[in-house]
């Protein structure tokens, strides 16, 4: 029953994040004819943008003439708002394909700090083997629907390839997840510092994320601060159980503990792999044509993909898109302020950048349903919704 309201909740939030997105998509190509006296707006055509929607001259079909128009980009009397689709079909391919590597070559660096997470507990896996399952998890969490993420995935396929080693090669899943959101925020953080003032609601938000994982941090890592709060006299009450997995989990997070250096440059590299993640998204921009200044990415797409994070809905679909159009179309409009209708333009723009980089995940993830294809010890969906649940 309780799972049933959860997954109910869930939906409801979801279908909301879709709605907002919905009303906060221009689907349709415009013009706004401006009054050169009053700068008010005379009247806006729909219709198709023929061509390059960026170029100087555009060529305007308006949806009630049989003839098309040229459109003066640079004119005072006239604005050209493209929608959706004029955007995703005028993308930049010089731009596109830098951002594809770019996000490519951020997958191989987490495969190999979460092989350096698996090496840190002495569990016997290669790095080919870490970047496998890297791979299917990215398969499980952007091509396969539904509620189990790909990280849970990947965590209950190292722990059976670590079969006596199950709970410390589960748990590194997540401990590399959590170093590489620490790392996110911290990228965050340092570059929100230099723009508080137009980002202040933003960088408290980041700044209180970060202070709270270095608490968290250091009730993992401190004796005495557990020995304070009386965490084994906690355990003790709990039941045999319980307080036996428990104690394993400790075990196994603790231990990360003596290799405090490494955790430190994981971090620090993971700042500058996320640097290259951004900046993936830096080049989706351009290929789309925001208009953003490429330093606002590195304030914004941290927030979102922290906030995506939360399990709500599959990999984030809906969360992700409904933050784009917020941040951008609220950050990114004092860019276009002589544009009618302008935070509705950047969102749309935003989202565009959105689904460009979800679909490009997505077809990278495809690999992954290889390495399903020929795991030899392959787990059908029912087996790994019901070790999930354990």
């Amino acid at each position: 029953m309780k799972k049933t309201i959860t997954n109910a909740v869930k939906l409801l939030i979801v279908a909301g994040l879709v709605v907002y997105v919905l009303n906060n998509i221009q689907w349709r190509d415009t013009v706004s004819y401006i009054d050169a006296e009053s700068g008010d707006v005379v009247r806006i055509e729909t219709g198709v943008i023929l061509g390059d929607w960026d170029a100087p001259t555009i060529e305007f079909m308006p949806s009630a003439a049989e003839q098309s128009v040229k459109v003066d980009r640079e004119s005072d009397a006239a604005r050209i708002s493209p929608g959706l689709f004029t955007y995703l079909e005028n993308l930049d391919f010089y731009y596109f394909t830098i951002g594809v590597v770019l996000i490519i070559s951020t997958i191989f660096f987490s495969a190999t700090r979460w092989w350096w997470l698996l090496c840190t507990n002495r569990l016997d896996v290669s790095l080919f083997d870490s970047v496998r399952y890297t791979w299917l998890g990215l398969f499980f969490n952007n091509v396969i629907p539904g509620q189990t993420g790909g990280d849970v995935v990947k965590a209950i396929y190292i722990a059976r390839r670590c079969h006596a080693d199950r709970i410390p090669a589960f748990l590194s899943v997540f401990v590399d997840r959590a170093l590489g959101l620490a790392s996110l925020a911290l990228l965050a953080a340092i570059v929100v510092t230099f723009s508080a003032e137009r980002f202040m609601q933003l960088a408290v938000a980041v700044w209180s994320l970060l202070l709270a994982g270095i608490v968290l941090a250091c009730l993992m890592f401190s004796r005495r601060l557990r020995e304070r709060i009386g965490l084994k006299k906690l355990l003790s009450r709990l039941p045999a159980k319980v307080k036996h997995l428990l104690k394993e989990v400790d075990r196994a997070i603790f231990l990360y503990r003596s290799h405090k250096k490494g955790i430190s440059a994981w971090l620090i590299l993971g700042v500058g792999n996320h640097v290259l993640s951004v900046s993936g998204v830096v080049m989706f921009g351009h290929a789309v044509g925001v208009g953003i200044p490429s330093s606002e990415y590195f304030v914004l797409v941290p927030v979102i993909i922290i906030v995506s994070a939360i399990p709500i809905a599959p990999n984030g679909w809906g969360i992700g898109e409904a933050l784009y159009a917020k941040l951008f179309g609220e950050y990114g409009a004092v860019y276009i302020a002589d544009t009618p209708n302008a935070q509705l333009v950047m969102a749309t723009r935003g989202i565009a950048v959105s689904i460009l980089y979800r679909i490009v995940l997505s077809a990278i993830s495809l690999l992954g349903g290889l390495v399903l294809m020929f795991e030899k010890q392959r787990l059908s969906r029912q087996e790994i919704q019901e070790q999930a649940k354990i």
